[in-house]
């Protein structure tokens, strides 16, 4: 990739391979100094198998700060960013395209193959942490996007906000989260590739990037315009594309986890509306002295941009195929992460504690219809649970019934009896 916009990318292209080399240079340094602190510690790479052990807390906090700040860099997450709007804007096409569609969403599944597995305990105390982050790059990116005037350097900041989705919902730790943020990963490499490579089409004819200088083409080069509103419609997650889908799915694991949460993220899919219907409406009807006669279309730009866009389409009406993909794994991972990590450092204990003793209570009483009567500490410190008459308890403890372990170790963590 550094070859690619070295040799072939734009007038500042020195500057923007460089700062591309070093930012990712540092981030795989940071991530091969993990994995070695992984081989020697249990003395083998494997990754189910390093699934399996535990690690302290100690060893986890800090491999897992030296991996997510590797990753990080490769999403681009806020502050680590800095490298991708030159990168993404000096690249040619080809360059641009592969950044975006690929290399950007291996920080992605780096957190969820290497973090989230392998330090359960460290992910979910540093959830708060990333979730800031994520809900940072969104508004950021977000801004520095409606601010700009250069295409490429648009879609590029976009990306940093698209990503932001993506990353949020990896930390919601919920199934709606998580699904969303891998099926997000996808969308954006659909939607951002085919934006790049109509930007690439409109260099080729106008020779310029700048939207002052492609105004006007709606009369012009219809069929491109139509291309381009598709991808810009999906770029904000308009209902019927394929963002939409991965963006409702994230904001409900944002709801169901804080409501907080929920409404700041809320901005975000506000300003990503308004800087794609900015940039369409002027590159469309803009401009009081059209661009001269260009040529809509050719045979090959049809042939690459037509899947995309029906991908955009079947993705945003018929998801299911690819959430049943993508459920499976998602369940395996966020069960591995409730298994793994230990009571004190859930950051889902209290809610999941109240389900679990809200279902034994139904489970266990509700057929009986029969209220139990004595204190707390009565109840947990009483050993046969058929001393109480008309009380089925089946093979659960009555200590079970009442207060769940996980319940006890939030509690515990807090610094209060249980």
């Amino acid at each position: 990739m550094y070859l690619i916009i070295a040799i072939w990318g734009g007038s500042d292209r020195d500057h923007a391979s460089l700062r591309f080399i070093l930012y990712t240079l540092a981030g795989s340094v940071l991530l091969l100094v993990a994995v070695i602190a992984f081989g020697i510690g249990c003395g083998t790479f494997s990754i189910p198998e390093l699934m399996t052990r535990h690690f302290s807390l100690p060893f986890q906090r800090w491999t897992f700060l030296v991996m997510a700040l590797a990753f990080a860099v490769k999403v681009p997450m806020f502050p680590f960013h800095t490298w991708l709007p030159g990168a993404y804007s000096q690249a040619p096409t080809a360059g641009s395209i592969l950044l975006s569609c690929v290399l950007a969403k291996m920080g992605a599944y780096g957190f969820l193959r290497f973090a989230l597995p392998l330090t359960p305990d460290a992910s979910v105390t540093f959830a708060p942490l990333m979730i800031a982050l994520s809900i940072a790059s969104i508004l950021y990116g977000g801004l520095m996007a409606l601010g700009q005037s250069h295409i490429k350097k648009l879609i590029a900041y976009a990306s940093v906000a698209h990503m932001g989705f993506v990353t949020l919902g990896i930390f919601l730790f919920n199934s709606q989260g998580t699904q969303g943020a891998v099926l997000q990963m996808v969308n954006h490499g659909v939607t951002s590739g085919m934006l790049f490579m109509l930007a690439g089409i409109l260099h080729a004819r106008t020779h310029s990037y700048e939207l002052s200088h492609n105004m006007g083409l709606g009369k012009i080069i219809p069929a491109f315009m139509g291309f381009w509103g598709l991808a810009a419609f999906s770029g904000f997650a308009f209902p019927g594309t394929n963002t939409f889908v991965g963006e409702f799915l994230i904001f409900t694991g944002a709801f169901k986890r804080s409501l907080w949460i929920g409404f700041l993220m809320v901005p975000g899919a506000l300003i990503a509306a308004a800087y794609c219907l900015r940039i369409t409406q002027h590159m469309a009807w803009g401009g009081a002295n059209p661009v001269e006669k260009l040529r809509d279309l050719m045979i090959r730009e049809w042939a690459c941009l037509l899947p995309m866009a029906l991908l955009i389409i079947y993705m945003g009406l018929a998801p299911g195929k690819c959430l049943e993909i993508i459920d499976r794994p998602v369940k395996q991972t966020l069960e591995h992460i409730r298994h793994s990590s230990s009571p004190q450092t859930s950051f889902f204990s209290r809610r999941d504690a109240e389900t679990l003793r809200k279902s034994y209570i139904n489970a266990f009483y509700a057929s009986d219809h029969t209220s139990i009567h004595g204190t707390l500490t009565e109840l947990q410190q009483t050993k046969d649970p058929g001393s109480f008459r008309n009380t089925r308890c089946a093979s659960a403890s009555l200590r079970d019934i009442i207060l769940s372990p996980l319940e006890i170790g939030s509690h515990q963590s807090e610094g209060r009896t249980p």
